[in-house]
Order: structure tokens, then C-alpha cells, then sequence
């Protein structure tokens, strides 16, 4: 089902002092979240070091219009408004994208031509299928609460959420600012990812022709290292591993240490 495209919220961050032919970098946020979660510092960071930044909202997330119908929407939705941004900034970009995000960037880029793709944490070209049987085995309990949050509209238990999302050492007054502007996902795409295994080979077989880097969080129960290793391969990079990181790298603890990589390699484009 297609539904009219609604505005998408933006968030632009200029760089402070511009680089010599630099692309832009557009930020896409993952499941249950929206452009804020890269504007608590991860922006900043990289706009002082002279990059253009933006983080779009994908339809019926954050400021962006499509609430009442965030349900039905799809991937094939969400890629619809990344085009749509890049289309708005309108010179080349780096797509960094993380969880779905990571995987939406992924299936952008062996579409349409980027100057460069970043995915932090990504859900693999394979789809939630490692990860829910990881979350099976491993952390039923989280298992149980991730869907009962999605599915039944509870609100999520804060030693749970930060189990799941966070570094333990994550103040519970930071944890209980992102737990206020986290939101439910579109039962949509998460369908739509669930079901990507069936299409794996084929979408295996499409890599992205620009300079990639994957990054995982070394403490990482959501997306566990299996998970990123799979989206490495498809890229044709080795995955990378940020110590003392969990699955929400650009919240964490210790986020500057994901900013910092995504730095030097900027730089190396």
C-alpha cells in the first residue's frame, strides 16, 4: 500500500568552518526514533570539523507529517523520503544510517549513487532475523519487552530499555530523556524487515559502488557482531567494533568515540 508522501522534518546543522569540497552528510535515525537523536552532540562534533550536516525524520516519525498513518508505511515509503531529502540538499551526500536507518542507506545506495555510506549498527541486507533468534536465545526477556512495547503500547521498563538500547553506566536522567522521545514503529517495516531473508541473495548480490564503513557497538545486544559482520560482507568492508558502545551509538556513553571514527574516515574520502 502507498500512501501520499507527507513533509519530512529536516534538521540542518552548517559546518563551522567549510571544507574543501565536502559532501554533505545526511543522517537517517532507526526504528523508534527520529532526526533528534543525532542533534545531542553527534551533529555538532562533525560540523566542527567542517561538514554540512542534516538528519531527516522518516514520514510519521518526529516533526515530520504522516503520524495518523505511521502504521501502514513501509521501506519502500521511508526510501521515498530520503530521496526526498537529498533531492532538498541538492549536492553530493554521505548517507550514515543506523539500525534500520543502516539498512534503509544500504538499500539506497545500491540503488542511487552517494558519495559515501556509513552504518552504524545496521540491521544486515538478511533482514531481524539474526537478531530476533540472537534475542531468543539469548535475551528472551528483552525479546518479550521490545514487543510489548511495539505490539500492546506498553511503555518501556527503564532498566529493560537500557539493557537493550544503552551502556549500563547511562545516567537513568539521560536514559529517562530518551525514553520520552522514543516512539512506536510502523508495524509495516518491521514486517518488511522480518521478511528481508527471503530476498537476501538478490539484494547480496547489488553492492553499493562508493567508499563504505560499517561500525558495530562492542556492547551491542540488539545487533550482535554476527549481525554486522553480515552487513560488512555485503559492502565489501570489514566491520569495525567501537568499545564500551551499545546499540544506540549515537546517545551513548562513550558516543565521541563513534563520531571520532566516522571522522578520521571522513576524511580519508
Amino acid at each position: 500500500m502507498t500512501m501520499n508522501d507527507p513533509a519530512i522534518e529536516i534538521i540542518n546543522v552548517s559546518a563551522v568552518s567549510h571544507r574543501a569540497n565536502a559532501p554533505a552528510l545526511l543522517f537517517i535515525h532507526g526504528a523508534y526514533a527520529a532526526a533528534w537523536c543525532w542533534n545531542q552532540g553527534f551533529m555538532s562534533y562533525l560540523a566542527e570539523s567542517g561538514y554540512d550536516c542534516y538528519a531527516l525524520s522518516l514520514r510519521g516519525h518526529g516533526g515530520s507529517g504522516g503520524h495518523e498513518v505511521l502504521s501502514l508505511a513501509s521501506l519502500d515509503d521511508f526510501q521515498r523520503d530520503i530521496a526526498k531529502a537529498i533531492e532538498q540538499i541538492a549536492r553530493p551526500v554521505v548517507l550514515i544510517g543506523h539500525s534500520m536507518g543502516g539498512f534503509l542507506a544500504m538499500r539506497h545506495a545500491r540503488q542511487h549513487p552517494v558519495a559515501g555510506l556509513a552504518c552504524l549498527a545496521p540491521v544486515p541486507p538478511e533482514g531481524l532475523i539474526g537478531s530476533t533468534l540472537h534475542l531468543m536465545c539469548w535475551h528472551p526477556a528483552l525479546l518479550l519487552e521490545l514487543n510489548c512495547v511495539q505490539y500492546a503500547g506498553q511503555a518501556p521498563q527503564l532498566s529493560k530499555l537500557r539493557d537493550l538500547l544503552f551502556s549500563s553506566d547511562l545516567p537513568d536522567e539521560r536514559l529517562l530523556a530518551f525514553a520520552r522521545q522514543f516512539q512506536r514503529e510502523s508495524d509495516r517495516a518491521i514486517l518488511d524487515l522480518s521478511m528481508q531473508a527471503m530476498s537476501y541473495l538478490w539484494t547480496a548480490c547489488q553492492r553499493p559502488q562508493c567508499p563504505s564503513i560499517v561500525l558495530g557497538g562492542g556492547d551491542d545486544v540488539l545487533m550482535p557482531a554476527h549481525q554486522i559482520h553480515s552487513a560488512a560482507c555485503a559492502l565489501g568492508v570489514r566491520a569495525e567494533f567501537i568499545s564500551g558502545v551499545a546499540h544506540v551509538m549515537m546517545l551513548d556513553m562513550r558516543w565521541q568515540r563513534v563520531a571520532e571514527r566516522l571522522k578520521v574516515w571522513l576524511e580519508a574520502l
